[in-house]
């Protein structure tokens, strides 16, 4: 889900019965509402959480502290890219006074709401703020939030994993808040009080003279993160609940900014962070995976798969005509889908809405997929086919019984489809079998594809793809959000691709030109044939364009350095300007600023050599605008 989207359903958590929060073993499950902007307090009742920055424009010790460039980036980026991260939060706002932060932050695709200049003034506490978000939602939207997440732009330093697990630690402990604490670097034992004499006193009588591994742990608040019950925040006025949690984050995540000083402390440790993070894209950029006889990688074409999936209607026949139509229109591979109907489906499953429409409505679920069910050794028959076409077959295996059977045929890559992706017994066996893998991440949150991603690496395999995927027959435009590549990139560190499911091509295209190393798109030889995915999908003519732009794309993006193209120079040498003289000069004039112009042709001297020329005198009689040249000048 787009945080920025208001009207997007909120992540949200089986709410407890009872007062209070009980322990949840449900909690982290994730519900999604079906409708855009749920009512507050549904029949269901869920618990929705948001979390707000705090970003006020005034800053007297580090002026314009929340925008201020910190290695590079707005200082309340790191939150924003943070909160967007976490598996947990369901809509993102900052608050603000300021209509410079205003406009950095909607740049970043977050929801931003204007606090009342009352709330904006250097001695404004905490509370007001955050309840005047609660209240204008409540008020505008009639939106009601369960929890609320508080993250101040002073510490960039903290991860997504710290904002989640102070999350979990309120849910799942019953709490009324949660907020996070590092161990004391200084531990009060070891402090001292001078009297008016200047006679120095310890502060702890009882430990000052114990060594260090024998003083008791002490910790202190962080401001990193804090987590607390819409109810406790409006009706107790306070971030701290009667049943307060401590989530314990290390010392090096924990600096807040709080003057200049802290600042470039931030600073350097972010710019060496981020050079170990360039070396480890640089070294990610060399890294390929080789499918077949294809490498993929950022330095590579995108790899282009067509998804055929169950466009054969099961149909053999029709199915190698869709390898044939696949690789006249440029694809890399065809891709189909494979499965056992007993082993992943009961005679209890219901159609989607989609699979409603395009098939017989008197068959069931289980009758419809069965029907179009090709046997395995059809896929044998398929992937010779495909050999022979010279295009690159793939398969997903949907249950582990095919999976095993697609391996032992020699299929060169596993596909995880957005339906498998939290089929644990499927990954682990997939995790076994050393063969690159591509995983859609269709209907996910950010914590299932780290738990896919957990299992799938778990026995040392990382030659990893994954792909972002919004799983609608079709999928609009708006809900596409190419963005999400990147923080998946940023996430796993592994290569990223897009799974289209919209009706046009612009959508593969532009995910091409954000950096997917590969696209599947679905492919069909007729949109009118009886089935569900035809009408989502492209036929060859379609198809064959699409491939086109891409590759067209792939020119358009060129390198990444930066430099003149060698048909610039001509250009450069006519509409670049040279140092002329102003007027006629006489011989043994001492030339000064006033004296010279820049001006088009640039065959002579640029204007940066100014200071070559200044203070010199001249050689000779120089007309007016004529070229100023070294040798001319004493």
């Amino acid at each position: 889900r787009k945080l920025s989207n208001k009207n997007s359903p909120a992540r949200c958590y089986p709410r407890p019965k009872g007062r209070g929060f009980t322990p949840l073993a449900s909690a982290r499950r994730i519900f999604e509402l079906k409708n855009s902007r749920p009512k507050a307090r549904a029949t269901h009742e869920l618990l929705r959480v948001i979390a707000i920055i705090p970003a006020r424009g005034g800053s007297k010790r580090v002026p314009r502290k929340n925008i201020r460039l910190l290695a590079g980036k707005p200082l309340i980026y790191y939150t924003i890219r943070e909160a967007k991260k976490s598996g947990l939060i369901g809509r993102l706002i900052v608050s603000t006074d300021d209509k410079e932060i205003k406009g950095v932050c909607k740049g970043l695709g977050v929801e931003v709401i204007i606090r009342p200049e009352e709330l904006a003034r250097d001695s404004t506490p905490m509370i007001p703020v955050l309840q005047h978000v609660i209240s204008a939602l409540k008020g505008s939207e009639a939106y009601e939030c369960d929890i609320v997440v508080v993250l101040q732009p002073t510490s960039p330093l903290r991860r997504a994993e710290d904002i989640d697990n102070t999350i979990k630690k309120l849910l799942e402990t019953g709490a009324d808040s949660a907020e996070t604490f590092c161990e004391v670097t200084e531990h009060p034992a070891t402090m001292f009080s001078l009297d008016r004499a200047g006679n120095a006193k310890p502060i702890d009588r009882e430990n000052y003279t114990k060594r260090s591994q024998e003083l008791p742990m002490l910790y202190k608040e962080n401001g990193a993160v804090y987590a607390v019950k819409t109810e406790t925040l409006m009706k107790e006025n306070r971030l701290y609940g009667r049943n307060h949690k401590a989530v314990i984050m290390p010392k090096e995540r924990s600096l807040d900014i709080d003057d200049m000083t802290d600042f470039k402390l931030v600073e350097l440790i972010m710019t060496e962070q981020t050079s170990k993070e360039a070396d480890k894209m640089s070294a990610k950029a060399e890294t390929t995976i080789r499918i077949g006889n294809r490498l993929i990688g950022h330095n590579q074409p995108c790899f282009i798969v067509a998804e055929a999936g169950v466009n054969h209607n099961g149909s053999i026949e029709l199915a190698k005509r869709l390898i044939d139509g696949a690789k006249e229109a440029g694809a890399d591979a065809v891709k189909f889908q494979t499965w056992v109907t007993g082993e992943i489906v009961t005679r209890y499953s219901k159609k989607a809405a989609y699979q409603e429409e395009n098939w017989d409505e008197s068959d069931s679920f289980f009758e419809s997929i069965k029907k179009i069910e090709l046997p395995h050794k059809a896929f044998g028959e398929l992937s010779e086919y495909a050999k022979k076409a010279g295009i690159i077959f793939l398969s997903t295996p949907d249950d582990i019984i095919s999976l095993d059977y697609l391996v032992g045929i020699g299929m060169p890559a596993i596909k995880i489809g957005s339906g498998g992706i939290t089929d644990i017994r499927l990954l682990k066996r997939i995790s076994e079998k050393n063969l690159p893998m591509i995983l859609s991440t269709g209907m996910s949150t950010m914590e299932e594809v780290k738990d896919a991603v957990n299992i799938l690496k778990s026995k040392g395999n990382d030659k990893l793809i994954i792909l972002h995927c919004t799983s609608n027959y079709p999928a609009r435009t708006e809900d596409v959000n190419l963005r999400a590549m990147k923080t998946l990139q940023e996430s796993f560190n592994t290569l990223v691709g897009y799974s289209d499911h919209t009706q046009d091509i612009a959508t593969p295209i532009a995910a091409v030109a954000m950096g997917a190393c590969l696209v599947e798109k679905h492919f069909t030889l007729d949109k009118n044939l009886p089935g569900p995915d035809h009408k989502a999908s492209l036929d060859p003519k379609d198809f064959g364009g699409m491939v086109n732009n891409i590759r067209r794309t792939e020119v358009i993006l060129g390198y990444p350095e930066k430099k003149p193209v060698e048909r610039e120079y001509e250009i450069i040498r006519v509409i670049r300007r040279s140092i002329v003289a102003n007027n006629d000069t006489p011989k043994g004039t001492k030339l000064m600023d006033e004296l010279l112009a820049f001006k088009l042709p640039g065959t002579g001297l640029p204007p940066k050599d100014i200071t070559k020329v200044i203070g010199r005198k001249t050689k000779r009689l120089i007309r007016k605008d004529e070229q100023i040249k070294l040798e001319d000048l004493e």
